[in-house]
């Protein structure tokens, strides 16, 4: 296949039942670049790598979680509680109107790739 895809592994800790194999190609793929936040902090990759194929990969630490938008909300204090527990918060211009999102984070997503040194025929 000459042409360009998305093939990755994610891996979900603790939320396992979030693990899936993502394939995309053509104008998909830039979702699926962008759909995790890059997790500042460094972590040891979290499963054990008995297989002998786990070498095989580049693992990248992400965020997982979920969104929950302020006008899903009902009262100040809930308001005041998601922007405390917010990993990040986001504005976005829907219909002429601010709206504002958190980010709630329920743990790491880490992102498996082939190496870019190993060549699959």
């Amino acid at each position: 296949m000459n042409e360009h895809y998305y093939l990755k592994i994610w891996l979900g800790n603790p939320e396992f039942m979030d693990s899936q194999v993502v394939a995309a190609l053509g104008t998909e793929i830039q979702y699926y670049e962008q759909i995790f936040l890059k997790n500042p902090e460094t972590a040891l990759f979290p499963y054990n790598n008995i297989h002998p194929c786990f070498n095989l990969f580049t693992w990248e630490r992400c965020v997982n979680g979920y969104y929950v938008w302020e006008s899903d909300l009902e009262s100040e204090e809930e308001i005041k509680e998601m922007k405390c527990k917010a990993f990040k918060v986001c504005e976005d211009i829907i219909n002429g109107q601010t709206e504002r999102s958190y980010f709630m984070s329920t743990g790491d997503m880490w992102i498996g790739q082939i190496r870019g040194d190993i060549n699959i025929p």
